[in-house]
């Protein structure tokens, strides 16, 4: 799949409660530039590489997140360069 075309992405209808790791969950869209989360993403561990070169980002309203057991979120925002 060819991530790299995707503009805008739409998460809210979801259920992220037992999500734990978002691993590179956008990597490499390059087009990105809007994201709208869930509310129920609390157990998240680990965010390592989650938006890495998402160029065109230019922000994220990640207070939807519980970070209270994050353990990791090396290069998260790698390559994003806005």
């Amino acid at each position: 799949m060819d991530v790299s075309k995707i503009r805008f992405i739409d998460l809210s209808i979801f259920h992220f409660s037992n999500v734990i790791i978002m691993f590179s969950f956008f990597g490499y869209c390059n087009n990105l530039e809007k994201i709208i989360f869930p509310k129920n993403i609390i157990s998240i561990e680990d965010i390592s590489a989650m938006f890495i070169d998402c160029k065109k980002l230019t922000s994220i309203d990640l207070s939807n997140f519980g970070f209270n057991n994050l353990i990791n979120m090396t290069n998260t925002f790698n390559g994003c360069n806005n």
